[in-house]
């Protein structure tokens, strides 16, 4: 290993390190065995895919889980996440997009609170026809690997936080949202609800924290994985 490659692994072990108590997920090698995706944040919250999901894909950190936009999705239960009213949870991950005109969901907690990107636009919804988000088109993001970190505000949608690559986003809101959407222990990665809206692309060194990662600490692991 070179010594800058050594440098950022470091400095990638001390921040995972300083942030243990809230980091409760993490997906970062993005292997299977049994159907099982195995997490290595310590806490012992494993998934399991459907409809086929696959690994082996170069990722951004190493290596990627690859959804088709067919049925393909990664469920994860019984997640410590902070459900408490006006309280925060991050989702941050490395996301390779295939540019698909079609609405889709990487991210959503089983309350139907999600990430989403229909109508060139990036951003939370609550399951009301919204979108609180930034533009997200195929011709910027396509096929290019883009870190999203995501801070989920408990029934106040409108307070979360969008940061891509690093950099906190100014959002605007499409549609009118739901207030009672918080955080659920449980989650899917590439899909929503029951399921649907698959996602279609590659997902690497996914993280969920029952807390709002400060822009520091977002630039810092944006600094340290790409």
């Amino acid at each position: 290993m070179c010594h800058r490659a050594q440098l950022q692994e470091n400095r990638r072990h001390r921040l995972d390190s300083h942030s243990f108590q809230h980091h409760i997920f993490r997906q970062h090698l993005g292997y299977f065995a049994s159907g099982t995706l195995y997490n290595s944040s310590g806490h012992n919250n494993g998934g399991t895919q459907s409809g086929g999901v696959t690994y082996g894909a170069a990722g951004k950190v190493r290596t990627a889980l690859t959804f088709d936009r067919i049925n393909d999705y990664v469920t994860v239960s019984n997640v410590a996440v902070n459900t408490a009213s006006g309280n925060n949870n991050t989702a941050i991950f490395w996301i390779k997009w295939d540019g698909s005109a079609s609405t889709t969901m990487p991210f959503s907690f089983s309350s139907l609170y999600d990430l989403m990107i229909n109508g060139s636009k990036l951003g939370f919804n609550t399951a009301c026809s919204d979108n609180f988000g930034i533009a997200f088109t195929a011709g910027q993001y396509a096929n290019n690997w883009t870190q999203i970190a995501a801070v989920f505000r408990n029934n106040d949608s409108l307070q979360s936080q969008l940061f891509i690559n690093g950099v906190q986003q100014s959002l605007s809101l499409s549609g009118s949202v739901c207030t009672n959407k918080a955080a659920s222990a449980n989650m899917l990665f590439g899909a929503w609800g029951g399921p649907a809206y698959f996602f279609g692309g590659s997902l690497d060194d996914v993280r969920i924290y029952n807390r709002a990662l400060s822009a520091s600490e977002i630039s810092a692991l944006y600094n340290s994985t790409r």
